[in-house]
């Protein structure tokens, strides 16, 4: 057929198969399964290992710690671009400085952030210390010379201690001097000045460093020292234990004289500390660390503080109407060039109804030392070893009353001027007895004293200078000169005669006013016996011109008298003018 007839044959429709249900069976096990590809394996293995890289990075990185600091010299964070500053301990790394700032409570202070490592856990506690390790040039010596190359480091000490952990720390300025865990003891000293003891100076017993003081800063009432003894000297520390100043040279005069003593070199240049304890109680209290001990000037302060459970001691108070000058504290007090005691006070005392500057008397307070050994001499009856305290105030007061024993002041150094007490028996003095004085001076009792050597002597000046030497010496000179114109003119008038006998007159009646008057019996022996011969030549002369105004055929008797005269006059001007100049060889001779 063709197109153009219209007719159009139809097409014939696909033919389509129904497909079959799926069945039960269609996913069957015994069916094949396509295997998992490898490539699935490797986002696993990654997710899991970032995981352990997390875990491993804040399980090893520690705790994060602040530590404040007067300055961040020397410290490096990690964010300057720099290797960060390390922490170390006995030189192991245990963590870096992460950052630092500037303290918003505390302008003057910088905050130090170190990340720590997790084993260093353990050390962080209260007994932790930080501080910064740098190059130090000191007296005691140089340190942190290693860190001009390597760098400074902050060095970190301390001890597993236990108890709670802790993040916040406050930075030294200067390392310890004790490292720590050093077995030992440390107590606190107090001083109203520091003197020559700083930090870092060293204590001393018996002349052997045991320990270091480790800080100073001032206080209220004076100065605070915190100080280390070490094991096992701190044994020797108890209650009763004394501390003194031991730096520099100690200058001290005394009644031994002029004394310059010092500890050691080393106490020589950082100053020290010494202490010791009192033989009169062997076993005082146990002091706890901390402790806080006076710190005297000297030994001698030191020593004779009372010491607690100690026997009483024997206190009694002198009154003196003398110079006090040259007697210190701790000066000696003597029986018989044995030291039995010390010089504890010297004190102004007044009746609060009596002037100040009319008080006659000075109170000065000693102790005797209960040492029966001692006291043998005071002239008690019998001494036994066992006498109570109480038994020894009735030895004493017993040599007072029957004895005379009395106390006085004596010089011990002509040289110093140091004073020191004596007690001595004075045949024939006016009676006393322990006890009489003052009432005021309680608790203890007055002891009766004397007046010194050496207020004699100076009251022996005092006559000598009221002497009329003066005017002795001006007669003296007007009769030699009569007498050298009478021995050179040989035709002498007898009015020239009688001028030198009312100048021998004179000068005789002045003698005699000397020789004779009451209180002058003590004249030093040459100057009386110079006294005595010049009169008795002028009794010569005068006796050769009785009568006879003009020359006698006596002159060559004239003659020899003069000269003796002369020679008399020249031995008290002589003896005058060494007085004058030297009138200590009035005692002790030339």
């Amino acid at each position: 057929m063709t197109e153009s007839s219209g007719y159009h044959p139809q097409a014939a429709e696909p033919v389509v198969t129904p497909r079959p249900k799926p069945s039960a069976h269609a996913f069957s096990p015994s069916l094949p399964i396509s295997p998992l590809s490898p490539i699935w394996f490797v986002p696993l293995i990654g997710v899991l290992i970032g995981l352990w890289l997390t875990y491993w990075h804040y399980s090893t990185q520690g705790l994060l710690i602040t530590i404040t600091f007067d300055s961040a010299a020397g410290i490096e964070a990690s964010k300057t671009g720099r290797a960060s500053t390390a922490i170390k301990y006995l030189n192991v790394e245990m963590g870096r400085v992460e950052e630092i700032e500037i303290d918003p409570n505390s302008p003057r202070q910088v905050i130090v952030k170190a990340r720590m490592l997790s084993h260093a856990r353990d050390y962080l506690n209260d007994g932790t210390k930080f501080w910064v390790v740098r190059p130090h040039i000191g007296l005691s010596g140089i340190s942190g010379l290693r860190t001009l190359v390597s760098g400074s480091y902050i060095e970190m000490s301390g001890t597993i201690a236990g108890g709670e952990t802790k993040i916040a720390f406050q930075g030294l300025e200067h390392p310890p001097l004790t490292p720590s865990g050093t077995p030992g003891l440390r107590i606190g000293l107090h001083a109203t000045e520091a003197s020559a003891v700083k930090r870092g100076s060293p204590v001393f017993y018996r002349g052997i460093k045991v320990g270091t003081v480790e800080s100073r800063q001032l206080s209220e009432d004076g100065v605070k020292f915190g100080a280390f003894i070490e094991a096992p000297h701190h044994d020797f520390i108890d209650a009763n234990t004394r501390f003194w100043n031991a730096g520099g040279i100690n200058v001290t005069v005394s009644t031994q004289g002029l004394t310059i003593h010092s500890e050691s070199v080393e106490a020589l240049i950082l100053g020290g500390v010494a202490f010791s304890n009192p033989s009169s109680v062997r076993n005082g209290a146990k002091v706890e660390p901390g402790w806080m001990f006076p710190l005297y000037k000297t030994r001698i302060q030191a020593e004779i503080q009372p010491v607690e459970g100690a026997r009483e001691r024997l206190g009694y108070v002198l009154y003196f109407n003398e110079s006090l000058r040259g007697l210190k504290v701790g000066a000696p007090v003597e029986y018989r060039g044995i030291e039995i005691g010390y010089v504890a006070d010297i004190h102004i005392r007044h009746d609060a109804g009596a002037s100040f500057f009319k008080m006659p008397k000075m109170p000065v307070t000693i102790f005797i030392k209960p040492n029966m050994d001692d006291i043998k001499g005071f002239g008690a009856d019998q001494v036994k070893k066992d006498l109570d305290i109480g038994q020894i105030k009735e030895s004493l007061s017993a040599a007072v009353e029957k004895n005379q024993l009395r106390a006085r002041l004596q010089t011990a150094n002509l040289f110093t001027g140091a004073l020191f007490i004596e007690l001595v028996q004075v045949p024939g003095a006016k009676p006393a007895r322990i006890g009489d004085g003052s009432p005021y001076e309680k608790p203890y009792p007055v002891f009766p004293t004397v007046p010194s050597s050496l207020s004699k002597i100076t009251a022996l000046f005092g006559k000598l200078d009221k002497l009329p030497l003066e005017e002795l010496i001006t007669s003296a000179s007007g009769l030699f000169d009569n007498a050298d114109t009478l021995i050179g003119t040989p035709t002498a008038s007898g009015v020239s005669l009688r001028e030198l006998m009312d100048t021998m007159k004179s000068t005789l009646t002045g003698i005699d006013a000397i020789i004779g008057s009451p209180g002058n019996e003590k004249l030093p022996v040459n100057l009386a016996d110079s006294l005595r011969q010049l009169k008795k030549t002028l009794r010569s002369v005068e006796g050769l011109f009785q009568g006879n105004t003009a020359l006698s055929p006596l002159s060559y008797e004239l003659s020899a008298a003069l000269q003796e005269v002369t020679h008399a006059a020249r031995a008290v001007r002589l003896l005058t003018e060494t007085l004058e100049n030297k009138p200590e060889s009035l005692i002790f001779g030339k």
